[in-house]
């Protein structure tokens, strides 16, 4: 069965949040098992080896002879950039000289390359006749992860919601989703929730996926609101929202970003745990408050 665009736009979320998180060993390992669950049988990583090192490889796919070269540090320097790029470069060719086709340099700038890192490629492609060179950023990688099927998915992702499963959850989920927080004193809050206007959606700069998700979550916020209204502790709603916009304010105020925002409330609420099922109150319950109460900016400050 072919995902619905909830379940797409849940592992796209997925994806761009663990890529611009990713720095270092962490990206490599990320960039490892997408290639293994994309090309099984074909990509083999490389590790290092002792006081050998990995010979400048971090992986090789066999059909078309094509050397990976990762390198994803806290901050793109371009002096560090190219000199990186050059002895990676140097080092793969006295290494791999009978096997590389092509190399690519694999990479965690969403931006994309800047032009003299562009030139390098290009000009390592002049130099070696026959040679191959290339990038992979985040539209390449979020490519390939595009072809993988539902199963290899959820694999990398965890459990993919559903639209049906949002306008479906039952209360048991919808309890879950919120029972982590509910000892929050909301007498420690900055004010009441405010609810958003229209606008909102479209004020956060929020992604493609994240807006989606939230619209999506909508069709559930029904459900939620039938929990809190038959929930035996009074003004409860006003407990789990105080400790919401709290979390959200911590966030904002430590500069996340506002897709990165979006996922450490999901998990906030538990959503990185459970099936499918507990991952959809989780959509749902987020987006109740995004209607509800102050979690993302209620609009842009007019000049």
């Amino acid at each position: 069965m072919a995902l619905d665009q909830f379940q797409k736009h849940f592992y796209r979320m997925k994806f761009e949040n663990r890529y611009l998180r990713a720095k270092g060993n962490e990206f490599q390992e990320f960039f490892r098992v997408i290639m293994e669950h994309a090309y099984p049988g074909d990509f083999i990583a490389v590790r290092t080896h002792g006081n050998v090192g990995d010979k400048k490889c971090d992986g090789y796919r066999q059909n078309g002879g094509i050397i990976f070269q990762c390198y994803a540090p806290k901050e793109m320097d371009l002096k560090s950039l190219l000199k990186k790029m050059q002895d990676d470069f140097d080092g793969a060719k006295a290494h791999w000289k009978d096997e590389m086709k092509q190399w690519v340099f694999v990479h965690n700038d969403d931006g994309g390359l800047p032009a003299d890192a562009v030139k390098y490629l290009e000009k390592f492609k002049a130099d070696n006749e026959g040679l191959e060179t290339g990038q992979h950023g985040f539209q390449e990688l979020s490519d390939i992860v595009d072809g993988l099927p539902e199963t290899k998915l959820s694999s990398l992702f965890g459990p993919l919601p559903s639209r049906n499963m949002v306008a479906n959850i039952g209360n048991d989920d919808i309890r879950a989703a919120v029972q982590g927080i509910q000892h929050y004193d909301p007498r420690s809050d900055m004010g009441d929730p405010v609810a958003p206007s229209a606008a909102k959606l479209t004020a956060n700069g929020l992604s493609i996926a994240v807006i989606e998700l939230i619209r999506g979550g909508f069709v559930g916020a029904r459900r939620v609101q039938g929990f809190f209204d038959n929930y035996p502790v009074p003004d409860y709603v006003d407990t789990v929202a105080s400790a919401f916009k709290r979390e959200y304010i911590k966030l904002r105020d430590d500069g996340t970003k506002p897709d990165e925002i979006y996922e450490s409330l999901y998990g906030y609420a538990g959503g990185d745990g459970g099936d499918a099922n507990r991952r959809a109150a989780v959509s749902a319950v987020l987006s109740y408050f995004f209607e509800r109460c102050d979690i993302f900016e209620d609009s842009v400050a007019q000049s």
